[in-house]
């Protein structure tokens, strides 16, 4: 083989070898942007879902919120409404006159003495009111000792004074108080319970 021929037969080669690694440079650079590609719709659609999750999300969020300001508007509705309840009850409780008012004041003392207490009222019938009460003690069985006080109340109603000079409220005002309170308890414990299960 002459000079000549070997060196185009290197050429030759040379060339043919260039072309074959300029294809698969070709090849790989190909697969190198469709692998890229891949990964960007991949990336897009990653980043589009989490994107509507956001979205779900936070319409979720609003959903809740405004499904508890609603809950708030009629708690507060309600409450008004039972405030307003409450104050006829007081007002008519208050404006209690003659035997109704006595006999009520009679049940109520009888119901919560122990029957050796100090009975506090408003009105000059306390001396008739606490015997009628002690009458009635005697006839269950339990102390007959109620005494009434000297020193009078503004409210309607009475103030047991024990013997330690502990007192318990039963006027008509701290008795609609005592119920406001215990009512408020069980109206949260339900909201409370609402509020838990719709989490």
């Amino acid at each position: 083989m002459s000079l000549d021929n070997l060196l185009d037969h290197i050429n030759k080669n040379a060339l043919k070898k260039a072309k074959e690694i300029e294809a698969q440079t070709q090849k790989e650079a190909e697969g190198i942007v469709e692998e890229a590609k891949k990964e960007a719709t991949r990336d897009k659609k990653k980043r589009l879902e989490e994107a509507k999750k956001r979205a779900v999300d936070s319409k979720e969020a609003q959903l809740a919120k405004a499904r508890l300001e609603a809950k708030n508007l009629v708690l507060i509705g309600k409450r008004q409404y039972l405030e307003k309840a409450f104050d006829l009850a007081l007002n008519k409780l208050n404006k209690e006159k003659g035997k109704a008012y006595t006999s009520l004041i009679i049940n109520l003392l009888v119901s919560n003495s122990v029957g050796n207490e100090e009975v506090l009222m408003t009105d000059s019938q306390a001396p008739i009111i606490v015997e009628q009460a002690n009458s009635r003690l005697a006839k269950e069985g339990r102390p007959a000792e109620l005494k009434p006080s000297k020193e009078k109340i503004e409210s309607p109603g009475f103030i047991l004074v024990d013997e330690r000079g502990s007192k318990t409220d039963f006027t008509f005002e701290s008795i609609v108080d005592f119920y406001k309170d215990k009512l408020e308890k069980e109206v949260h414990s339900i909201l409370v319970g609402d509020l838990d299960g719709a989490k």
